[in-house]
């Protein structure tokens, strides 16, 4: 008897509520509003929990989730970083839709220093993993976790050169000793006496010491016994630099020369004197590109000649010169009022034909210019330097004035304060922030740059699975010993993660 009472009591309600509906679309808004009133009044708390939970459904839309995707990414593309994986968090609906939004991941990858995709990105691999494993790697830059320090101890004077050469370092000290490093582990392989060291270069065979007794020696690099002695100057030799393939020593003195050595016989082959107006503090050879090398070939150009970069505090120029030391042609690639009043105007080199130069505007806002050079043989033999600008952008505003600058590429600067306290500051400079700012001991700068030497460069390209291995910088401190900064490595592995 029940189950039928229930049946008719159900059909009876339904019947009834149909005929409620009815009744009540048939009203006027206002006539609405007042039933709708009389009912709350009349519901109890499950009632009003009921209708609490149903109302936001039915008033709030999901527009995001109902966008197309178009406009879901012209959205996105206007919030920063942080703005973003904050919006992947709203709802799983949103995290869906932003999941797929390929180009959105791949602007962060570029705007958080990631490198070239077809080297960062695995193609199985979503590029919000990608960037998640990218973005890991840039917080720990900015907790200095990504980092570990070696201190090599050892010389009992000031340090005042140090070179970085494939996982070896050579320092120079005025205790008269030259010392090579393995920079893996800090151990001292070698010592050799050597005059005072205004700057040190070397190879797998050679090593190379410029002194400030205005002579360059050149000694075996695994015996350390002298090979070749390269006097001629009549000042300090202040920077160094040697061409193995064509048998050429370039030295910059002082003096405000140039010389131009043949390595073995120890014969000088030329001078360039009369065109800097100031102290030499770089000379450096550079494989410049070919314009017209699918005309002409490359091997013209490497095999008998070749390009090098001279400096001074006021200007740098360009030099092809040949096998025999011969100067062919010379093109200057700045402007004296490129560069702050704090920096010697030496640039820095990147890649084998970029050049970047630190400088400021009145209002002191300071600049990265990046310069390409490159040559362009014509008919009749004569070969043709070009430079042209590439780009300029501006740097943070809370970089400090009159910071050393160390290294350069397309995707972040390095630097070494010293405002208050030296500090390592590595600038990103597609977002214009300071990713790292990690103070250290105090070191000892010098106008040839010789007494810092940055190590592996490849991330200042953009950073990639492989990239974040190795040497950062090694810098000569106060205290006599050097410091070398390192991407800290997996204790199991040897190597840094790949992203």
């Amino acid at each position: 008897m029940s189950t039928v009472g229930e049946r008719k009591h159900q059909v009876n309600f339904s019947s009834w509520l149909q005929t409620v509906c009815q009744e009540y679309v048939g009203l006027g808004d206002a006539e609405r509003n007042e039933v709708l009133e009389h009912l709350i009044n009349l519901s109890g708390n499950q009632q009003l929990r009921f209708l609490g939970n149903l109302l936001p459904l039915l008033l709030y839309r999901d527009f995001f989730s109902l966008l197309p995707a178009e406009i879901c990414l012209c959205i996105l593309k206007y919030l920063d970083t942080k703005s973003v994986l904050n919006c992947c968090r709203v709802s799983k609906a949103w995290n869906k839709v932003i999941n797929n939004l390929t180009d959105i991941w791949i602007g962060l990858i570029e705007e958080n220093g990631g490198g070239a995709l077809n080297s960062l990105c695995h193609p199985s691999k979503p590029f919000k993993t990608t960037f998640l494993q990218l973005y890991q790697k840039i917080r720990e830059m900015e907790n200095e976790s990504a980092f570990e320090k070696i201190y090599l101890t050892g010389h009992q004077s000031r340090v005042m050169a140090v070179h970085y050469h494939e996982g070896i370092i050579a320092t120079g000290s005025d205790d008269r000793s030259i010392k090579i490093w393995n920079a893996r582990n800090g151990e001292c392989c070698l010592a050799i006496r050597t005059p005072s060291v205004s700057d040190i270069k070397f190879d797998d065979t050679l090593l190379f010491v410029a002194s400030y007794d205005n002579s360059v020696i050149c000694y075996d690099f695994g015996t350390g016994r002298e090979k070749c002695r390269y006097v001629g100057h009549v000042s300090a030799v202040l920077s160094i630099d040697f061409n193995i393939a064509l048998n050429l020593l370039l030295t910059g003195s002082a003096d405000r020369s140039v010389k131009i050595w043949h390595i073995e016989s120890g014969q000088l082959l030329n001078s360039i004197v009369d065109i800097h107006s100031n102290w030499v503090l770089q000379v450096k050879f550079v494989k410049l590109e070919n314009e017209n090398s699918d005309i002409y070939g490359d091997d013209i150009l490497s095999s008998e000649r070749t390009t090098f970069l001279s400096s001074c505090k006021e200007k740098s120029l360009l030099w092809l010169v040949d096998r025999s030391g011969a100067v062919l042609t010379g093109k200057q690639i700045n402007k004296t009022k490129e560069f702050l009043p704090t920096q010697t105007g030496v640039p820095i080199l990147s890649s084998q034909n970029t050049f970047y130069f630190l400088w400021a505007d009145e209002e002191g806002q300071q600049f990265i210019t990046e310069k390409k050079c490159s040559m362009k043989e014509e008919p009749g033999d004569n070969i043709v330097l070009t430079v042209s600008s590439c780009s300029c952008r501006a740097l943070p505003d809370d970089l400090p004035t009159g910071s050393v600058f160390v290294g350069c590429g397309e995707k972040f600067a390095v630097f070494i304060a010293q405002e208050l306290s030296e500090a390592l500051v590595i600038v990103n400079r597609v977002s214009r922030e300071i990713v790292t700012y990690m103070p250290f001991q105090s070191c000892r700068p010098t106008m040839n740059g010789a007494s810092i030497s940055l190590g592996e460069s490849r991330w200042l390209d953009g950073i990639t699975g492989d990239s974040l291995s190795g040497l950062i910088l090694a810098t000569c401190l106060k205290n006599n010993s050097v410091l070398l900064l390192k991407w800290k490595t997996d204790p199991e592995s040897g190597t840094f993660p790949n992203l």
